[in-house]
């Protein structure tokens, strides 16, 4: 089954303390704003939870013109070098300052931003002992969220199951920066390659320049490959697109590379069929990563995910919905009280709209996993068929697309 790299945010303690919401992802991808600027907390919340982990570096946070810096992301310059911090710290002060490839023509400086990253991930779990308090409370909080009063004694922090690589955005391989990329990995070859495994992350503007940049990642870092085409949205992408990827992934998989997507959805399980190893999402937030507008993300707004339509709507309007085609409805155990019999939406809380998206995230991993081909294009089809028929008695001006189911299974018909 393809894994599942579920994001951590502040606001998300509790659910990742639920025993069904840990059901259901492998790995935790910890941003690096957060850990960086809450970092006892993080680390203690971390650490204590048990669970599989990588840190993300977001280095293109500061990629280009660096503007209004936030207090995270000072601490997290503080992760890239004296060079980075120093130009975060001057944005500050109200000066124009901007990071850009010629910064890196200076050896020092790269190899100071790269050595710190790997630094700040590789000796994470050793930040343990100063954060014993915290650690033991949040190890007492999970025994309480799963029913015990009991902790287990023996504890051994874990260090990232990887080395998430510093990286850069991209519009092809001509960018200037994809030289910065280059340079960064033969740099990782050299200084890191034989203690740990680096993970490089292809992060470029458009698919059709995906395959030709994963052909361009040195093959001593390792088969695991990070990639992020921004501001992709599988659920409006064209299906030239989709074809596109689905070839790029099919390939890199017969080249022997675990490919993993930071930000995917639904097609992006549908591409374990073409060799697609992980994906990555958050509690409640869209599938989607745009860049550069990364440091105005935050906190979703409440939003009920409909697993049979493979996306979000508010819970008003997907309760109307629901009640116009039951059979659209989540078997899950947040959305079916004890008897069996279907719970409102518009009653769940946040916490429970996370979890239930967490429960119907795994409801389609173990879908794709275990049908076939046919079976999947039928549910896709029936679906948006379903939604077609009661269309006319939705409330006025209610947007529920499904163009993106019909393209979806277009694809799969051509690619799988």
């Amino acid at each position: 089954m393809i894994k599942h790299f579920l994001a951590y945010g502040n606001s998300d303690q509790v659910s990742f303390r639920s025993d069904l919401v840990r059901e259901c992802f492998d790995v935790m991808t910890v941003p690096g704003t957060i850990a960086a600027y809450y970092q006892d907390a993080t680390a203690a919340f971390v650490l204590s939870s048990e669970i599989p982990y990588l840190i993300d570096p977001r280095t293109p946070l500061f990629q280009g013109r660096i503007e209004s810096p936030k207090p995270s992301h000072v601490s997290l310059a503080e992760w890239h070098g004296e060079h980075v911090l120093r130009l975060v710290t001057a944005a500050v002060d109200g000066h124009d300052s901007y990071l850009s490839p010629s910064d890196f023509d200076d050896p020092g400086v790269l190899r100071d931003m790269v050595d710190r990253i790997v630094h700040e991930q590789t000796a994470y779990a050793d930040r343990a002992p100063g954060v014993e308090n915290k650690i033991d409370r949040y190890r007492r909080l999970l025994a309480e969220a799963r029913g015990s009063s009991h902790v287990e004694s023996a504890f051994r922090p874990a260090a990232p199951i990887g080395v998430v690589a510093p990286y850069f955005a991209v519009t092809s391989t001509l960018d200037p920066w994809w030289s910065v990329n280059r340079r960064v990995w033969d740099y990782c070859v050299e200084s890191h390659a034989n203690d740990l495994a680096v993970m490089p992350v292809v992060t470029v503007g458009d698919v059709s320049v995906l395959d030709q940049a994963l052909a361009e990642v040195p093959a001593d870092l390792g088969l695991d490959v990070l990639f992020w085409v921004t501001g992709f949205d599988e659920r409006r992408a064209v299906g030239q697109d989709l074809d596109a990827l689905w070839s790029t992934v099919r390939s890199a998989s017969n080249r022997g590379v675990r490919l993993a997507n930071m930000y995917g959805g639904y097609f992006s399980i549908l591409l374990a069929r073409a060799g697609l190893a992980a994906f990555g999402n958050g509690l409640t937030y869209s599938e989607s990563r745009a860049w550069p507008a990364l440091a105005a993300t935050g906190a979703a707004p409440a939003r009920y995910y409909v697993p049979a339509l493979h996306l979000f709507l508010t819970p008003a309007l997907a309760q109307a919905l629901l009640d116009l085609a039951p059979t659209l409805g989540c078997e899950c155990r947040v959305c079916r009280d004890e008897s069996g019999r279907s719970r409102s939406v518009v009653a769940l809380t946040y916490h429970e709209l996370k979890e239930h998206f967490a429960a119907a995230r795994q409801w389609e991993r173990v879908f794709v996993d275990t049908s076939s081909v046919a079976e999947m294009e039928l549910q896709l089809v029936d679906a948006a068929r379903i939604v077609e028929g009661v269309r006319d008695r939705l409330p006025p001006r209610s947007n529920v697309s499904t163009l993106h189911l019909d393209t979806w299974a277009r694809v799969l018909g051509r690619c799988a």
